[in-house]
């Protein structure tokens, strides 16, 4: 937020717009973030949205993209239907996630062995932890 702020670009963070909805009269929140996977991120905004219970009736927390091995088996099934010809091996697919230090990076492991995964034909590159 603060490098958008630099180039005159204004976000709220998270407490910001609940407290600006609070402000606003809203009873019920649902939060949709665009994690990936229920990693740092994901845990940061949950635990921000249960500081802001005490404002609203209800406030929710949806899961990130690959939360279950159901997620992960629709996810690449989607991604093979979208991008057949690499699934082929007649092209090339990069999907890149950063990874995080919580037992949520695991969830990669899960997309990688899937059966039918571009990952089973392809070479994989898996993320080293940074420390």
């Amino acid at each position: 937020i603060s490098r958008l702020a630099k180039r005159g670009v204004t976000r709220l963070n998270p407490r910001q717009a609940l407290l600006k909805l609070a402000a606003e009269g809203y009873t019920h929140v649902f939060i949709q973030s665009t994690n990936v996977i229920d990693g740092i991120e994901a845990a940061a905004l949950r635990a921000e949205a249960d500081y802001m219970v005490p404002f609203f009736k209800e406030v929710r927390v949806g899961r990130p993209l690959l939360y279950s091995v159901d997620d992960c088996l629709k996810v690449v099934s989607e991604i093979a239907s979208r991008h057949a010809a690499a699934a082929e091996g007649k092209g090339s697919v990069v999907l890149v996630g950063h990874g995080t230090h919580t037992p949520a990076n695991a969830i990669y492991s899960q997309v990688d062995y899937i059966p039918g995964s571009m990952s089973q034909r392809s070479r994989v590159i898996r993320p080293s932890m940074m420390s």
